[in-house]
């Protein structure tokens, strides 16, 4: 059925079972954003299939040996892939770990149909073991034929990813999608230790819970630590490590894995790199300053870099202005959808704790809790705004056209209808916030002299901008202003205001 469906190529289909969690939520995830129809196929026991020996008490076990056999694969198809000229099928389970012909055996119907009819039985569990490898390979070659690599061990470089959220299989996908030597991104436990024996193999594992390694990592992990024997010599790695270092363990799995390579004789190419979510880039930060060494250290050139950008649906109101009221109702739209669901609440008193010229602003705020409801653990997140003179300036400074009672026609982010350009660069997008590399990237799409294209998109620049002046999103549009990317491209291409957890 699967099958049927992609062949719309408009359809999102994905294949899921509770053995991989992750990759359950990711699917439901993307399948909510499709714009189009879904198909989320669901593997699901039941009690007619007699489950051996405690019945549906056993139904994560059998949801994971149906995985592992090979009986139910796991796969994504997912349309937005191609609009980025990338191969739109994603097989999540990669590898036959045990016999479906065992399998099988866990099952009352298949149990009764060999004692009744044996030698039928026989026949079909061959049948099916058959079909089942067929299968596999069939879906191995369409989420791995788009590269141009006559097989797969024609890659000099292997791409592994440890992920629960699936942050790191993205980040490991579209490394492996860049890199010229690399076949595909696989999942650690998708591989045997011995697949990387003798070759270079970058791994991007995140940490989950107190610095435990993701799921689909912990197979792989474990042959690691029982492995005695060293690697073969030529046998080379580079860890990226994702996490949070507002936890302790920050990192944890993926410096384990690079203390058992070191231990097990594997030469390191990079020191560990680290993608903080707690950083103000987040994580893309630590991942920039990773790739930037990555592609000197395999003797490559860096990818050429070709965001994709897709414009916000707005245009200009042919009204003249907008009363307060109206922008009220369009920013209640924003905070009060399904991405942000915030409500207002009354600040009864907000006091500044320090001295005026401090360089940190502490303050002393108490609010109105009624209706707010707290449970253990939870924590209280404030949505800041920008200055709205300071947007007033940028707006005129970037463009004539530009103010802030400019009304548009805005289609985005729970907003659907007329929005000042005042309200929405004070309330919804952070122009004042730090330029990610990603935004400079974009940015440079929308220039025509080279010699400034190569200065926006040199890392250096940034950098020292950053720490000279501590230049913002709005500071570079008015620094590199030729290029001057139009409002709708400009909207998508600005962050939106985070909140500040408490």
């Amino acid at each position: 059925m699967g099958e049927i469906f992609m062949t719309y190529e408009h359809v999102y289909v994905a294949s899921v079972c509770l053995a991989n969690q992750a990759q359950v939520l990711q699917a439901f995830l993307e399948a909510d954003q499709h714009n189009g129809p879904s198909f989320v196929v669901a593997y699901s026991p039941c009690i007619e299939q007699q489950v051996r020996p405690q019945g549906l008490n056993d139904m994560y076990d059998e949801c994971r040996y149906a995985v592992d056999s090979g009986y139910w694969p796991l796969y994504r198809y997912n349309p937005k892939l191609i609009e980025e000229g990338k191969n739109p099928f994603i097989l999540d389970s990669k590898k036959l770990r045990k016999e479906v012909t065992n399998f099988l055996k866990r099952e009352g119907r298949f149990i009764n149909l060999k004692r009744a009819h044996p030698e039928v039985a026989e026949e079909l569990s061959a049948k099916m073991n058959r079909d089942v490898h067929h299968r596999m390979e069939h879906l191995l070659e369409k989420a791995a034929g788009y590269k141009s690599f006559d097989h797969e061990d024609d890659a000099t470089v292997k791409v592994l990813f440890a992920s629960e959220t699936g942050t790191a299989a993205r980040v490991a996908r579209d490394f492996a999608d860049a890199c010229i030597l690399s076949h595909d991104a696989d999942a650690m436990d998708d591989v045997d230790l011995d697949d990387v024996d003798g070759t270079t193999t970058v791994l991007f594992i995140a940490t989950c819970g107190q610095g435990a390694m993701p799921q689909n990592g912990k197979n792989f992990y474990k042959a690691l630590c029982k492995r005695t024997e060293p690697f073969k010599e030529g046998t080379q790695f580079m860890v990226m490590g994702l996490g949070d270092s507002s936890y302790y363990f920050f990192c944890k799995a993926a410096k384990d894995v690079e203390s058992k390579m070191l231990e097990l004789g594997a030469k390191q190419l990079l020191p560990l790199g680290t993608g903080d979510d707690s950083a103000e880039e987040g994580m893309e930060e630590g991942l920039h300053e990773f790739l930037d060494q990555v592609w000197p250290a395999l003797e490559v050139p860096p990818p050429a870099e070709v965001p994709h950008i897709t414009p916000i649906k707005v245009t200009f109101s042919e009204r003249a202005v907008l009363r307060s009221e109206d922008d009220e109702r369009a920013l209640r739209k924003y905070f009060e959808s399904d991405s942000v669901k915030a409500k207002s609440i009354r600040v009864l008193s907000n006091d500044m704790q320090c001295r005026p010229e401090y360089n940190r602003d502490f303050r002393d705020i108490q609010l109105d809790r009624d209706g707010l409801h707290y449970e253990l653990g939870d924590a209280l997140e404030i949505f800041p705004h920008n200055d709205p003179d300071r947007v007033l300036d940028f707006l005129h400074e970037y463009s004539a056209d530009f103010g802030d009672h400019t009304v548009v026609n805005l289609h985005q982010w729970g907003i659907d209808g007329e929005i000042s350009l005042g309200a929405l660069f004070t309330y919804v997008l952070d122009i004042f916030g730090k330029p990610s590399m990603h935004f400079m990237q974009q940015l440079a799409v929308f220039e025509s002299d080279e010699e400034e294209r190569k200065t926006i998109l040199d890392p250096t620049n940034l950098k020292k901008a950053a720490k000279i002046s501590g230049m913002t999103i709005a500071d570079a549009l008015l620094r590199y202003k030729k290029a001057h990317p139009p409002l709708p491209a400009l909207l998508s291409m600005i962050p939106l205001i985070k909140p500040r957890a408490y």
